[in-house]
C-alpha cells in the first residue's frame, strides 16, 4: 500500500500496521491474519532494503546507505489518517510526511500521491497544534451511534480514535483538510 521511502524505516511501517489494523473491533480473526501477512511483507521489505547479503550496502560498498547529511532535514510521517467503516464499509487512508509529500489509498485505489502547498502544510500544522492531540482521550466515540466513520489520526506519537460527535474545533479542522485529499 505504502512503499519505504526516505525517513520511514520498516520498523516505523510494522508499527503503523500494527497499529492500524490493531484497530478494528469484530473482525479480530481476519485482521490477525491480515497483521501477520502485512508483517511479513513489512520485514520482507526491511530485508531486501537494508542488505544484499553480503554484509554491505545495497550497492556493493560498505555503509553506502543513504544517509541525511547534518544540513539536511530528515523528512519523516507527520500525520497518518485512517477512516473507516459506515454502512458503505469506507477504508481510506492519508500518509503525510514533513515535507507536504503525502500518499493516499482508498477501497478502489491506492498509491496516489501530491504535496500540499507551503500554505496549506503550514495550516494543517497549526490546527493539529491547536487540537493538542496529546491532550485528547485516545477513544472519542459514541457507544450509541451507528454507522459512523471511525477517524484514526496518528500526530506526534499519539494516536485518537474518534467518530466526531464529540467536537473539538481544532481537531475537525485537521481531520477535513486531510479527508480532502482522498475525496
Amino acid at each position: 500500500m505504502f512503499g519505504l521511502t526516505n525517513g520511514v524505516d520498516s520498523f516505523q511501517l510494522l508499527d503503523s500496521v500494527t497499529r492500524f489494523t490493531g484497530s478494528f473491533g469484530g473482525e479480530a480473526e481476519s485482521m490477525r491474519r491480515f497483521t501477520g501477512t502485512a508483517a511479513a511483507v513489512a520485514m520482507t521489505a526491511a530485508l531486501m532494503g537494508c542488505a544484499d547479503g553480503t554484509g554491505q550496502g545495497g550497492d556493493g560498498t560498505p555503509g553506502s546507505n543513504p544517509t541525511p547529511t547534518s544540513g539536511t532535514p530528515q523528512v519523516r510521517v507527520l500525520v497518518d489518517l485512517a477512516i473507516t467503516g459506515g454502512f458503505i464499509g469506507r477504508d481510506d487512508r492519508v500518509l503525510l510526511r514533513t515535507d507536504g509529500s503525502y500518499e493516499t489509498s482508498t477501497r478502489s485505489r491506492s498509491g496516489a500521491t501530491g504535496r500540499l502547498a507551503s500554505a496549506e502544510l503550514t495550516a494543517l500544522r497549526e490546527d493539529l497544534t491547536a487540537a493538542d492531540v496529546s491532550s485528547l482521550p485516545t477513544r472519542m466515540i459514541d457507544p450509541n451511534a451507528r454507522d459512523l466513520f471511525e477517524y484514526r489520526i496518528t500526530y506526534d506519537g499519539h494516536t485518537v480514535v474518534t467518530d466526531r460527535t464529540r467536537q473539538v474545533p481544532a481537531l475537525e479542522r485537521a481531520l477535513d483538510r486531510l479527508e480532502r485529499l482522498v475525496s
